[in-house]
């Protein structure tokens, strides 16, 4: 991908940036725009006879439209949850409690579509709730 990227520094160590990425991919070719922060590090090394530093930015993106598929989108899965799959890789650099809830929608959506009960016995022989965060 290559980048380009417009900074604006606010107070020297923290800077915001926007900007372009381009898929290296010869089928797509897309642009994504991308937005976030940078922030400036400073590494002191002590090798050699003099000691020095080096400063480099490092990019957190918060934006990033369209959103970069994190995890293959199948074509076989039903319009309305590829639309919510990639809904929630957007969410990823946003909010990472909305993404996971964005998640166990499509999850659940999942579980309909392949008639999977929702109840199970439990310990004490009494059905209750399947939970998705215990083995």
């Amino acid at each position: 991908m290559s980048i380009d990227f417009d900074i604006e520094s606010y107070d020297g160590a923290e800077s915001r940036f926007i900007g372009f990425l381009k898929c290296g991919n010869q089928k797509c070719n897309e642009f994504v725009a991308v937005a976030g922060k940078a922030i400036s590090e400073r590494q002191f090394y002590v090798s050699g006879p003099e000691p020095f530093t080096e400063e480099e930015d490092v990019y957190y993106p918060i934006y990033i439209n369209p959103p970069l598929h994190i995890i293959e989108v199948r074509k076989e899965f039903p319009e309305n949850i590829r639309k919510d799959l990639i809904d929630s890789f957007g969410l990823y650099w946003i909010d990472f409690d909305s993404c996971g809830n964005r998640i166990r929608t499509i999850i659940e959506l999942l579980l309909n579509i392949y008639k999977i009960p929702r109840k199970i016995k439990n310990k004490k022989n009494k059905f209750g709730p399947i939970s998705l965060h215990k083995d």
